[in-house]
């Protein structure tokens, strides 16, 4: 039995590649590399279905009551999201970390630092964001093979 169980542990390698272990930069690089993978994505795209069947685990029905009102007007100033996708979630993320510096400062203020700040206020909204994201990439990589961008978040099988 105990041959059973170091079988299914992970290797020194799977376990360091783990987001648990990953640093703030590497974190929010793994979830804009992620929203640039599936930009141009079909809704129908075998990876963008596997991020929406775990959007519920991460904000419920619609991410729009965990935002605050002025970050909301500033994301439908320029862009139309649908709350309930987690795809339009992670564009978000990665639209307002691009365009950070030009903000407004009120809208600066409150998503924090660049960036630990930055991380902070969509962790805090989403917890599960990063873990459920990664486990649908994982998912998705053993059907099919990974985007060129996200292989490097994860270690080799052996």
């Amino acid at each position: 039995m105990v041959q059973g169980a170091a079988v299914k542990r992970p290797t020194a390698a799977q376990a360091h590649s783990h987001p648990f272990f990953w640093g703030k930069a590497r974190r929010l690089q793994f979830l804009m590399d992620l929203s640039d993978a599936v930009e141009a994505r079909e809704p129908e795209d075998a990876l963008v279905q596997a991020l929406e069947r775990r959007a519920a685990r991460v904000f419920g029905a619609s991410w729009e009551p965990l935002i605050e009102r002025e970050l909301l007007e500033d994301l439908g100033a320029r862009r139309k999201y649908d709350y309930g996708q987690l795809c339009h979630l992670l564009r978000a993320i990665r639209n307002k970390k691009s365009h950070y510096y030009d903000l407004g400062e009120g809208v600066r203020e409150l998503l924090g630092p660049m960036p630990e700040g930055y991380l902070s206020y969509w962790a805090s909204r989403f917890p599960h964001l990063l873990m459920e994201a990664h486990r649908a990439l994982g998912e998705f990589g053993k059907r099919s093979a990974l985007p060129h961008a996200l292989a490097p978040y994860f270690a080799p099988d052996a």
